[in-house]
């Protein structure tokens, strides 16, 4: 080995060294956690992927049995959840810090010696739902958000959708907020950055250009239209505050009578609360209602029309049509058809009616955003 190889060699193992020690450093220094708040006998981090003890018919019911223990819980929760995101590390599963991947370019020999992250680590997802369903109370949290959204610790980061739906929930329309949400409109996920540009309008209703980009996508007419009806679902959720997109909910709604069920679902559900038509939910109810008049009928069928039947209830007219049904279909000769409609059409006879324009709260159980 000649003098000029050793001294590099020399200098590789110094950088080295240097580097494991920093992330020894890293590691001793690691801030520690706040107390863990609790609910019912359950931590804060197993709510947070927790699912209610039924059989689940949408994303709603998840959400709304999240949120009731979120706010049952308090500012506490509120904390801990924003503790997590400041030590992504050290609580978020998938995330490598840019310790862990200095130590990737250690030697062989000597990355085996750095600290690996905990193993027990929650899914990103997760938090930042429940950072959203905490809404403004964890306002303080912003700053970190987006830290982590920036961040190249995970590249799903850079396309999930809760980053720019937990921004508006949460309510901070400072520059910086609004920045992020503009820099992600050319991103080549098409569902994210039309929802960036519904969450900056959302923020800041003068925004012209994003409103433009969400007015867009809603008339757009090529066959990828899940995005189109994504928006129109989250329009829904926003009442008389979606007036300024009224043209293109309606011709959007107009044009869904040959779409699948959900986005017929979407339709007729937005329909009602947005322009106060009720004969969309019930024209739909009535054509599932014609598949299911068997006892004998495929269970799939069963089960979508009690599905239906729960999302559409809000809707005057639908209540007579369901609760028929759903009698019989207790009587379905599969027995897990029979159990779903059944706990169905318990639910269906203590529902509240809702009007067109209530309160979200009154329809999620949870702050109107």
């Amino acid at each position: 080995m000649t003098k000029s190889q050793s001294k590099l060699t020399l200098t590789l193992v110094a950088l080295s060294l240097t580097a494991l020690g920093v992330l020894f450093v890293g590691v001793l220094k690691a801030p520690v956690a706040p107390p863990q708040p609790e609910y019912q006998g359950m931590a804060l981090q197993q709510w947070i992927r927790a699912e209610p003890q039924m059989r689940v018919t949408s994303h709603e019911d998840i959400m709304r049995y999240r949120s009731e223990a979120l706010a049952k819980m308090g500012k506490q929760a509120a904390g801990y959840l924003m503790w997590m995101i400041r030590n992504p590390r050290l609580t978020l599963d998938g995330h490598s810090s840019r310790l862990d991947r200095l130590s990737q370019r250690l030697p062989g020999r000597l990355r085996k010696f750095a600290p690996s992250p905990p193993k027990a680590r929650a899914n990103f997802m997760n938090v930042v739902i429940a950072l959203q369903l905490l809404g403004p109370k964890a306002r303080e949290a912003v700053p970190d958000l987006l830290k982590l959204w920036d961040s190249k610790g995970n590249p799903e980061y850079a396309y999930y959708n809760g980053f720019p739906l937990t921004l508006a929930a949460l309510g901070d329309a400072s520059p910086k907020v609004l920045t992020a949400l503009h820099q992600r409109f050319s991103s080549p996920d098409r569902l994210h950055r039309a929802l960036c540009a519904l969450a900056a309008w959302r923020l800041d209703p003068s925004d012209t250009g994003a409103a433009a980009r969400v007015r867009a996508e809603l008339l757009s007419t090529d066959s990828q239209d899940y995005t189109r009806y994504a928006l129109l679902e989250s329009l829904s959720h926003l009442g008389s505050r979606s007036a300024p997109f009224v043209a293109e909910v309606e011709a959007l709604i107009s044009k869904s009578g040959t779409a699948d069920t959900w986005k017929r679902q979407t339709a007729a559900i937005a329909a009602w609360r947005l322009l106060n038509l009720d004969q969309p939910a019930r024209d739909l109810l009535k054509q599932l209602a014609g598949r299911v008049a068997s006892p004998n009928c495929p269970k799939s069928d069963s089960d979508e029309f009690s599905a239906a039947a729960l999302s559409l209830v809000e809707v005057p007219g639908t209540r007579e049509i369901a609760v028929r049904c759903l009698k019989q279909l207790s009587e379905h000769t599969d027995a897990s058809a029979a159990s779903f409609a059944s706990s169905i059409l318990a639910r269906v006879e203590a529902a509240v009616p809702v009007g067109p324009d209530e309160p979200e709260q009154q329809r999620r159980g949870q702050e109107d955003r």
